[in-house]
């Protein structure tokens, strides 16, 4: 490859990990002897993750620059995916992020790590594809845990009410209308707070924070049967998970520009829907064989969880760009 590069482009130096040094020794030395001409190899340490594997190698293949091979929502969560003891290494090395903002994620744990990944995967995917491909991708990704776990709770809420609470078939179907009801309620509210000019990352915060709070209620009514604790988990339910796709949507249109709010919105609702549709497959699994919610709902409330990191990354990436914006302004 290196010969041909060689002779039809007039390509003389090659770059590759170091684990390719002596075959691109091999294509200087073809060259010499055939060309008599010089060509030079430089190589580059390898990203290699805490198991010592490189990095961008998956069981489905590599991930590509190109987005015709790895599309940038893919891209985005390959990045989003990384191991705990991973994605500092990542941000310093791959990053433009201050060292100093780095520095301080040194004493993050739990999901607070998971707030880095999503830093680390917006940043990359910012950089590969464009900032338009990872604001979409990210949008993608909140809308997908979100669908997922507002439509498992939706599909099983009554029959965790007749079996875990002991109501009947009337009450359990009772509870799925409040909670419907409330969200209605609950998108006039949010909407009017977006009107007001409150941002929507602040909003999909408190939607969030919520959205566990409702999980953890309806954990809590399933291990004590206790029926109060279920109406507080299906208004939770209702008053946050049902109020984010307003908020979502009002969001694309304020902060992506005319011409591609289409894009953006086919990307959340496409999270939306996969969500709809993941959501009360797993919940079923995961009912049929652990014979119970409790896993159901730690699965649903994790997925919240998840929602809230990317949130916070959203919130952290955009404090940088205003900041930035403001430093780049005449005058300023």
């Amino acid at each position: 490859d290196f010969y041909y590069l060689y002779q039809k482009y007039g390509c003389n130096m090659q770059f590759g990990g170091n684990d390719q040094w002596s075959n691109m020794l091999g294509g200087t030395e073809l060259i010499r002897r055939k060309l008599g001409k010089d060509a030079h190899a430089m190589t580059i340490t390898l990203l290699l993750n805490s198991e010592g594997k490189k990095m961008g190698k998956t069981a489905s293949g590599a991930v590509w620059l190109d987005p015709n091979k790895t599309p940038p929502y893919d891209f985005y969560q390959y990045w989003r995916n990384v191991g705990d003891q991973d994605v500092l290494k990542c941000l310093r090395m791959l990053t433009f992020l201050p060292i100093e903002q780095i520095d301080e994620m040194d004493s993050w744990e739990g999901s607070q790590l998971n707030t880095a990944k999503e830093i680390l995967a917006y940043e990359l995917t910012a950089l590969v594809h464009g900032q338009e491909e990872a604001e979409k991708a990210q949008a993608a990704a909140r809308a997908l845990f979100s669908g997922a776990g507002m439509q498992a709770t939706n599909v099983y809420l009554p029959l965790f009410a007749q079996r875990e609470i002991g109501f009947s078939l009337l009450m359990g179907g009772v509870t799925a209308a409040v909670a419907g009801v409330v969200g209605v309620a609950s998108r006039v509210l949010w909407g009017r707070r977006m009107a007001d000019g409150v941002r929507a990352s602040t909003l999909l915060l408190i939607l969030a924070a919520g959205a566990v709070c409702g999980a953890v209620l309806l954990l809590a009514a399933g291990q004590t049967g206790a029926p109060a604790l279920l109406w507080a988990g299906v208004v939770f339910h209702g008053a946050s998970v049902l109020g984010v796709n307003v908020v979502v949507m009002a969001g694309v249109l304020r902060e992506v520009p005319k011409e591609r709010v289409g894009a953006a919105s086919g990307a959340v609702s496409l999270g939306m829907y996969s969500g709809f549709a993941l959501g009360p497959l797993a919940m079923g699994l995961l009912l049929q064989y652990s014979g119970g919610f409790l896993a159901g709902w730690l699965c649903i409330g994790a997925a919240y969880l998840v929602c809230g990191g990317i949130g916070l990354a959203h919130r952290r990436t955009g404090s940088k760009r205003s900041e930035s914006a403001v430093v780049g302004t005449p005058g300023k």
